[in-house]
């Protein structure tokens, strides 16, 4: 690979330079077994340019405390023994359940919007009520 000095962002250069870091990013991702690692958003203008992140680890806890505040939650709530498993769609956003955190009574459920990569606290009754549960 040789040397290039960019003088001048073009729409050419900048989506090099996007896919270099990409193709960069991927190895990370692989390295250390990511989930998601990429680009979440590249701008740029003839003399700059800007890029965000995002990225997810593979969150599957092992702690035996964490294990049963789950289970508590579904046999006390009557909900399906996959209820981790699934993600739920409100508004048209898509989240994924991370965990329960019971001390919290009002807001127990911790998700992660996987549009917007931000995560969320909600109480199971807004999730009964204003989504509806996905694979």
């Amino acid at each position: 690979m040789s040397d290039l000095k960019i003088t001048q962002l073009k729409s050419e250069e900048a989506k090099q330079i996007q896919e270099e870091i990409q193709a960069a990013l991927d190895t990370i991702k692989s390295k250390y077994q990511l989930v998601e690692l990429k680009i979440a958003d590249f701008k740029f203008a003839p003399n700059a340019f800007t890029c965000s992140l995002r990225g997810r680890v593979d969150y599957s806890s092992t702690d035996p405390l964490e294990e049963a505040s789950k289970t508590y939650f579904i046999s006390s709530n009557k909900l399906p023994k996959n209820f981790f498993e699934l993600g739920f769609v409100i508004e048209g956003e898509r989240y994924e359940i991370l965990k329960v955190e019971l001390k919290n009574s009002k807001y127990p459920i911790i998700a992660f919007n996987v549009n917007n990569g931000k995560y969320y606290k909600f109480s199971l009754n807004y999730i009964l009520i204003n989504g509806r549960f996905v694979d």
